[in-house]
């Protein structure tokens, strides 16, 4: 009832909406005035005011803003084709962007948004828009919300702020060049347009001598239609690519005039977007459009000249590094120690500096001398270090949390790595030093993303291998009594490599030893409501000490946990439940929908081994035990089986994914694997009392 009144009230805000814009007037706020603001952060005759004007000097055209009748048609278009379970409707979004040889653009902005939901109200009762203080500006040239009754209130600049961008500040960077023009729009409600127009600037060029871009067509939310136009000069090819647009919702088109091209890119109505449980990035499903001027290779040489003099070490860092790799014989024991020392010796913290604040990582020296950095810094910190140490390095770009857009050479980075290749091996290898909770040196959740090594020489693109199974195991031993009385008492035992050992590194780091009790509660009763915790360990006791595995024991009792019937008694091997298991619980989410449109992404190939050991009280015997269970498809593996040695039933169980994506297409047969593990967890061993 309450899903199909929350309907009802979407569909009688779309016909309202479709009344009032079909009136003929339009009526405005007497009190309001246009919101042209200035630009920010701008002194005369300085050089981002020159490289303001330059970028504003490539428009020959004037931009046309549209109107709020102009709107008005469009989002009742727009309200036909509203998705009734979206907060609201992405009613057009358009760029109109001009650029040339140097890396100068000029873009002007333009979108409205259709509220369905209070909760798309409460969304876009705010709208931010980013820039970097170093590059670029913003000014908003126009913004208004068309209410239900038709009036327009226009924004007015004292509802505009211009912030730090403090979305990081909890990861310890604190970057004052991040900035933000936050738009507060008042009595924004269903069936209210929201719209905006912005100028975006570049007052130096980011990316020297090329040009990159980028716009999204489909997304999270219903888009009726998006519009893009990119204008440069005749004689400097770009490269393009749109991303999931095997419907070719995405059209295209360009006219070549007066020395230039003007490409335009359109789209007509895409559906959302419905994101599931588990499911890989939702920017690897986004129809949207790059376009740069450059190749990978050419990228990586650019890069590679502007970040090369920050990486030229001094004295203290020659001398650093001859301490540590002194008495190491081998390249490897070498390796070791240097990244070490940067992952744990080196803070995790950073601020702006240099030339290219926010890109280039800062000067080694000072990096060495401040002890503190973000991952770029570090990264360049260890490049330094590794080739004093006789290793072939590069300073290197990843984003680990996707898989990026290989078809053109657009900058889809957020994070700084190490390539680093030891004497005889052909092959690269990429280090994470941000990786402080891990004992690999590259996370396994980083398998499969793709990297770009900055080197002078230029570079291609790079994956990096999905880490095996095998590396990222955990292991589960338990030591089980059934008592007469029906009562159970396990000591249970964890350890793990990998994957395997960070998961319970990182709840215990995140967790504080004071509340180590509670957490240990917590795995306990999730599975077995009525059990008892006992002693426990948890090793290293300073769980950000990496020299060794983890090592996690617990005990536990759980009264009554027999269930008795006549002279048999029923009993579940706890660790076939998996209640203390994460790899379990991980894979009971995955599993949760009953099909995909998209892969479920687990993360990392992992294995578990758990073996648990049921001494039986006396006078008790084994009357029926479960059938062993043997699975092997290509995404997952299972086997477990039972054994009877002297008064104890002995469970061995190992449960490996052998890829972190599962397609969709492989997905039905791989929930109903996992299915049919979780039935088998729950069968009973059967007793029966001798007298």
């Amino acid at each position: 009832m309450v899903d199909r009144m929350a309907d009802h009230r979407k569909r009688s805000v779309l016909l309202f909406i479709i009344f009032f814009t079909c009136s003929t007037g339009l009526p405005v706020d007497a009190a309001s005035t246009p919101c042209v603001t200035e630009w920010p952060f701008l002194t005369p005759g300085s050089p981002e005011m020159t490289g303001l004007e330059t970028s504003i000097g490539l428009r020959t055209e004037p931009p046309i803003l549209l109107t709020p009748s102009d709107v008005a048609i469009q989002a009742r278009a727009a309200a036909a084709l509203t998705e009734v379970d979206s907060p609201y409707i992405i009613v057009f979004s358009t760029d109109s962007t001009v650029f040339d040889r140097q890396g100068y653009y000029h873009l002007i902005q333009q979108e409205a948004v259709l509220i369905l939901t209070d909760q798309g109200a409460d969304e876009k009762s705010t709208v931010r828009l980013n820039y970097d203080l170093p590059y670029n500006r913003t000014r908003i040239l126009d913004a208004w919300v068309m209410r239900p009754d038709g009036t327009i209130h226009q924004l007015t600049p004292d509802a505009i702020r211009d912030v730090s961008n403090a979305d990081d500040m909890d990861a310890n960077i604190y970057e004052p060049i991040w900035r933000t023009l936050v738009l507060s729009f008042p009595e924004v409600e269903p069936g209210a347009v929201v719209y905006w127009a912005y100028e975006h600037a570049a007052v130096a060029p980011r990316t020297r001598n090329a040009f990159q871009w980028g716009h999204t067509f489909r997304t999270t939310v219903p888009m009726a239609g998006a519009r893009i136009e990119l204008t440069g000069p005749d004689d400097v090819p770009i490269h393009w690519f749109v991303s999931n647009n095997s419907d070719h919702r995405v059209s295209f088109d360009h006219v070549r005039k007066n020395g230039r091209i003007r490409y335009v890119w359109s789209s007509g109505p895409a559906p959302m977007i419905r994101e599931e449980a588990g499911m890989i990035p939702v920017s690897e499903i986004m129809t949207s459009l790059f376009v740069t001027t450059e190749t990978w290779q050419e990228f990586s040489a650019r890069e590679a000249a502007l970040i090369e003099p920050s990486l030229i070490p001094d004295h203290a860092i020659r001398s650093k590094v001859a301490e540590l790799i002194a008495g190491r014989d081998t390249p490897e024991s070498k390796l070791e120690a240097l990244f070490a020392y940067v992952t744990k010796r080196v803070r995790y913290m950073g601020v702006a500096y240099g030339d290219r604040p926010g890109v280039n990582p800062d000067p080694v020296i000072r990096t060495f001398a401040n002890n503190a950095g973000v991952c770029k810094d570090k990264a360049g910190l260890l490049t330094a270090m590794l080739r004093l140490a006789g290793f072939e390095s590069c300073y290197t770009l990843n984003n680990p949390g996707t898989r990026i857009v290989q078809d053109v050479a657009v900058d889809q980075f957020n994070h700084a790595v190490v390539a680093v290749r030891l004497p005889g091996d052909s092959a690269w290898r990429y280090l994470d030093v941000t990786t402080d909770l891990t004992r690999s040196m590259c996370p396994a959740s980083s398998g499969g993303t793709q990297v770009l090594r900055i080197d002078r020489d230029g570079a291609d693109i790079d994956t990096i291998p999905i880490d095996p199974p095998e590396n990222n195991t955990g292991w589960f031993t338990a030591d089980t009594h059934l008592h007469t009385d029906g009562s159970l008492a396990s000591h249970v035992h964890y350890t793990g490599t990998g994957a395997a050992d960070n998961f319970y590194r990182e709840e215990f780091y995140y967790t504080g030893s004071a509340d180590w009790p509670s957490l240990i509660s917590y795995i306990l009763t999730s599975t077995f409501p009525r059990a008892v915790p006992g002693p426990f360990s948890f090793e290293p006791s300073e769980p950000d000490d990496l020299s060794t595995p983890i090592s996690l024991s617990f005990s536990y009792s759980i009264p009554g946990f027999a269930g008795a019937a006549g002279s048999y008694s029923l009993v579940r091997v706890p660790l076939a439940v998996s209640g203390f298991d994460w790899f379990y619980d991980t894979l009971t989410k995955i599993c949760a929908p009953t099909d995909r449109l998209y892969p479920a992404d687990i993360g990392q190939a992992t294995t578990m081994i758990s073996r648990e050991t049921i001494h039986l009280p006396p006078g008790k015997f084994l009357s029926a035990v479960p059938e062993s269970v043997h699975i092997d498809q290509p995404y997952l593996a299972f086997d477990r089986t039972y054994h009877v040695e002297d008064q104890c039933l002995i469970m061995t169980q190992t449960c490996t994914i052998k890829q972190p994506r599962v397609p969709p297409g492989d997905y039905p047969e791989f929930r109903k694997a996992f299915q049919e593990i979780r039935r088998s967890s729950l069968t009973y061993v059967v007793l029966e009392t001798v007298q």
